[in-house]
């Protein structure tokens, strides 16, 4: 009980009758008791007296207890009041992190990569390319890059790699045409589903073989709010870390596609 660890501890009973006798201090929406006071036969809080015996020292305790508990519910109710929660995992910051809105052309174009956030020794392949469907006001753009890369060492092969980036009027319509592409993707000849990395709302990464030119091709398909990002990378050289690089560059685009809708 609170008040046997009252009676048992003299340092605690100090300290809980200096605190009792202390000034007051006025505080707006505050409970403030003032002219405390303890004797043998009674212990007066402001204009409440109680007789000092065992039960109305029971009071006290249970009294100092309750009003301990209040101040702790105030205080913590009120720090998570004020409190801002940024980690990666909050959701309070979440509109600003994961915004979602349309881009126009001239903001498509920002989300294909330029040869300075490329790897070093990709070259652009193509001129950047940009338009706007009319039929169902998406916008587009398109760039493709190419590196030459080792394969057993005796002679180089090029690869390719290319950015188509859409945006269109809402995420839902986004998402249609992120379902319509995945789906002819995983049609193709020998079509195999491969891990990618938590992007965006909504990922997926398929190879499949080109028959006519005996090479395979990987694709990285993401949706970022209202942007769709398609990579394709092809051929997928023999070596084993084709992948790494594979997931760097979709993880680019995906940056990009969100830090432009946050612009």
């Amino acid at each position: 009980m609170v008040q046997e660890e009252i009676e048992a501890d003299p340092e605690l009973r100090r300290q809980l009758q200096l605190q009792l006798t202390a000034p007051g201090t006025n505080a707006t929406g505050s409970l403030l008791i003032t002219g405390s006071q303890v004797s043998r036969s009674s212990i007066a809080l402001g204009p409440l007296t109680i007789n000092n015996t065992r039960s109305g020292r029971a009071v006290i305790a249970l009294t100092a207890a309750l009003l301990l508990a209040l101040v702790v519910l105030v205080v913590y109710g009120g720090t998570r009041l004020i409190t801002v929660d940024d980690s990666p995992g909050s959701s309070q910051d979440d509109s600003a992190r994961h915004a979602a809105r349309a881009l126009n052309v001239s903001e498509v174009k920002q989300v294909v990569p330029d040869l300075t956030s490329m790897p070093s020794g990709w070259e652009r392949s193509a001129p950047l390319r940009a338009g706007e469907d009319e039929d169902n006001g998406c916008s587009g753009a398109q760039a493709s890059f190419n590196t030459n890369n080792w394969n057993d060492g005796t002679h180089t092969r090029k690869v390719w790699a290319e950015f188509t980036v859409r945006s269109c009027p809402s995420a839902a319509l986004t998402a249609q045409g992120f379902e319509e592409i995945r789906s002819g993707v995983a049609n193709n000849n020998k079509a195999r589903e491969i891990s990618l990395p938590e992007l965006g709302d909504q990922r997926t990464a398929i190879t499949h073989y080109n028959s006519g030119l005996d090479e395979t091709t990987a694709v990285a398909l993401l949706r970022v709010g209202t942007v769709l990002v398609e990579l394709e990378y092809q051929p997928v050289p023999d070596d084993s870390g084709w992948s790494r690089e594979f997931e760097q560059l979709a993880s680019m685009a995906a940056a990009r596609a969100q830090q432009v809708q946050n612009a």
